[in-house]
């Protein structure tokens, strides 16, 4: 099985790059910035992005819609400080190629999400709680793949 760990963070020390970095050292995967390509063969593909401006990051759909696997499910992580989570934003994202018949991915409906750092709000957050539980998450997902 194929593990690959993406994510879109606008800051060197974002709040999705702490979530993914926790991923990679649960899974022994190395965790990248979605400038990395993803190998077609990919079983389970980790992406990772939070809300800005009410929405996923057009740099995270542009990924979405350059991805050429040819198998595989995403899993969503995020965060945000106000808004729940980019799940529904990349979903809209994948079934748009696939109206396109341009993709068979799959997105899970099963997603990580916690509450993210932003100014005062929501202060250390993720915090070590936040990144045991999507190591717990990730592990999961492999484990119910296998």
């Amino acid at each position: 099985m194929k593990i690959a760990v993406r994510y879109f963070s606008r800051s060197k020390n974002g709040n999705t790059r702490k979530l993914a970095k926790a991923m990679s050292e649960a899974l022994g995967v190395e965790a990248l910035d979605i400038s990395h390509p993803v190998d077609k063969d990919t079983d389970i593909l980790f992406l990772g992005n939070s809300v800005y401006y009410e929405d996923a990051d057009p740099n995270v759909k542009s990924f979405i819609d350059n991805l050429e696997l040819e198998k595989g499910t995403i899993y969503n992580f995020s965060s945000s400080a106000i808004r729940k989570s980019t799940h529904s934003q990349i979903k809209k994202c994948i079934e748009e190629r696939k109206r396109k018949g341009e993709t068979g991915l799959k997105l899970s409906d099963k997603e990580f999400f916690c509450k993210g750092e932003f100014g005062l709000m929501h202060k250390d957050r993720p915090n070590s709680c936040d990144l045991m539980n999507i190591k717990d998450f990730a592990k999961n997902v492999v484990a119910a793949y296998n």
